[in-house]
């Protein structure tokens, strides 16, 4: 009887050697076109911000970010709608969380449950504000872990799906990191 092969990711981290055409392989394999964005519509974010975009986020919008699918990457906001979360228009933001919270939030993506996920410009760790719970809880430590997970779920949607204990190996080696709150992770994406 043959053994099936573990899932393994097509790339660790935006911008290893490679990662770009490794990532839209990877893509391809599950009918998913890959649009990047222009210099000029990142620029344009960014001043709009008046702040530059993590590396890892910015590397990713510019090969990735006009791409769409209704599997990955769904809730990830084109660039051009990229706002700070306190001007964003979240009801909940305004009615739960303090300005302190919200400074230095930048709206780029929805959950499932449409709560905004947000960059921290200061640290570019990632923050998820949730309305049930009403929560602010650090999510990923950075853009790439957030791409990482996406392809887990993509691949447990559209793949051979992954085993149990090797989804808990890749994301005790990829996925983990001081502060992240797991439980509303689990809960949330």
């Amino acid at each position: 009887m043959a053994m099936e092969k573990q899932f393994e990711f097509p790339l660790t981290a935006i911008g290893e050697p490679a990662w770009e055409m490794k990532l839209r392989q990877y893509l391809e394999g599950y009918d998913i076109a890959s649009t990047s964005v222009a210099q000029q519509q990142l620029a344009a974010c960014e001043a709009n911000l008046g702040a530059e975009l993590p590396s890892s986020m910015r590397a990713y919008y510019l090969a990735f970010g006009g791409s769409q699918s209704a599997d990955f990457m769904y809730g990830l906001s084109p660039v051009a709608a990229l706002a700070p979360l306190a001007s964003a228009g979240f009801e909940l933001v305004s009615l739960y969380f303090t300005p302190a919270e919200v400074a230095n939030m930048v709206w780029f993506a929805e959950s499932p449950g449409n709560d905004p996920l947000c960059f921290d410009q200061t640290t570019g760790e990632l923050y998820l504000f949730s309305h049930d719970p009403v929560q602010k809880a650090k999510v990923f430590t950075d853009f790439n872990q957030y791409l990482l997970f996406e392809i887990m779920q993509l691949e447990a949607l559209l793949g051979d799906g992954i085993e149990e204990a090797h989804a808990h190996q890749l994301a005790t080696q990829y996925l983990r990191g001081k502060g992240i709150d797991y439980a509303l992770r689990t809960q949330k994406l």
